[in-house]
């Protein structure tokens, strides 16, 4: 992860901002459309394969019951995507309110993205704890996405090549290590029953919107931006904004690492896994309080290192940006506590507060707009969900 944010210094030197604020919004209407084909099973689904991990036929059907209703909502997602493009044919595009810069054909570059969110393993990586098989695959297909960006030259529709340069090697990397897990596993693929699959898709509701509104939060302010600022700020916040995605994923895999532990801990031992998470919290606090103080002193190189011709606003979106990763790993755990409690509908709840407060945000920045408040938003909204959660993890 940390790899691939070599690829915006990259864009941004060689195509400018305008174009990297193309590609961000496309990538973060791929992330929500990702996040709904994946349904939150790379989250739900590790404890059911930490506990089962020697039962072949136990495993069998947890896949099973995975693909498959990936398969569902990919084939919604895709048909969506299909009526959508159908009706900005028929209506202007301007009469939609589409992004500048966003194109039909930039639109339709999202599908590998979504296909890699299709077959990802992770959760079953991750369940077994052999999440190297991604670590170090995932490392070299973000450097073959470097290397594309790096040695093929574009000189129209760069926006939609950079996203594929982008997004297909991790896509195929993704294809061949689900065939290789089901072969080395002997693991056989089935179609669950109906009543299975529809019991999976009410049981991780709330998780998956949960983790829209994660999205959204970004997302949302994401098109508010797109729709009322330049091109310059657009491609501005786009590299805070895919900062702030790379440090929630970075965390994220962290805390997907310890899962299986975690919940082997909470079933048999819940005051050891009270004692384990403290110390993991100790050591957020520590590690992030360091970074974010040397982000503080960094905050200058660092902006000119991702922009060319960096300005002062640019500098100071640096500085907001310090704090924000300290915020999302004190509330990690959190997260991992209601997950691990199977409290769902508390991150339903949850997540329609946080959805409610990232629209009146971003209705307040449309009132009163300057590039500050665009700067501040993602330090504001990771502080307001750190207590908010602490306070439902407390209640738990």
């Amino acid at each position: 992860m940390l790899v691939q944010l070599l690829v915006i210094p990259l864009i941004t030197r060689r195509y400018g901002l305008a174009v990297f604020g193309e590609v961000a919004v496309a990538t973060s209407l791929a992330s929500l459309l990702g996040n709904l084909v994946n349904y939150g099973t790379n989250q739900t689904a590790v404890k059911r394969i930490s506990i089962y991990r020697q039962e072949k036929g136990q495993l069998a059907e947890v896949l099973s019951e995975v693909f498959f209703v990936r398969v569902l909502l990919f084939s919604g997602v895709i048909f969506l995507m299909g009526l959508f493009l159908v009706i900005s044919g028929i209506v202007s595009i301007e009469y939609l309110r589409i992004p500048t810069g966003f194109s039909p054909l930039l639109f339709l570059t999202i599908i590998p993205f979504l296909l890699t969110e299709l077959v990802s393993p992770v959760f079953f990586l991750s369940g077994v704890e052999k999440l190297h098989w991604v670590s170090w695959g995932s490392l070299v297909a973000r450097l073959v996405s470097i290397a594309l960006v790096v040695f093929i030259p574009l000189y129209s529709d760069v926006a939609p090549f950079l996203n594929l340069f982008i997004s297909i090697p991790l896509c195929v990397y993704f294809f061949c290590l689900t065939a290789f897990i089901l072969r080395k596993y002997d693991l056989k693929l089935y179609w669950p029953s109906w009543d299975r699959q529809i019991k999976s898709i009410r049981e991780n509701f709330y998780v998956v919107f949960n983790n829209s509104s994660v999205i959204l939060q970004q997302s949302i302010f994401m098109f508010t931006v797109a729709g009322m600022a330049s091109s310059e700020t657009l491609g501005l916040y786009g590299v805070v904004d895919k900062l702030v995605g790379a440090t929630r994923n970075l965390i994220s895999a962290f805390s997907a690492s310890i899962y299986p532990r975690a919940a082997v801990l909470f079933n048999q031992h819940p005051e050891v896994w009270a004692k384990f998470r403290s110390r993991v919290q100790k050591g957020y606090f520590v590690f992030f309080l360091i970074s974010a103080l040397f982000l503080q002193l960094c905050a200058e190189p660092l902006s000119y290192f991702f922009i060319d011709n960096a300005d002062s606003n640019a500098v100071l979106y640096f500085r907001f940006f310090g704090f924000i990763p300290l915020l999302i790993a004190l509330n990690a755990n959190n997260v991992l506590d209601l997950l691990l409690r199977e409290s769902y509908q508390k991150l339903f709840w949850f997540s329609l507060i946080v959805l409610a407060v990232s629209v009146v945000s971003s209705l307040a920045l449309i009132l009163f707009f300057n590039q500050t408040a665009v700067g501040i938003y993602p330090l504001f909204m990771e502080l307001f969900c750190l207590v908010l959660y602490s306070r439902f993890s407390r209640n738990g």
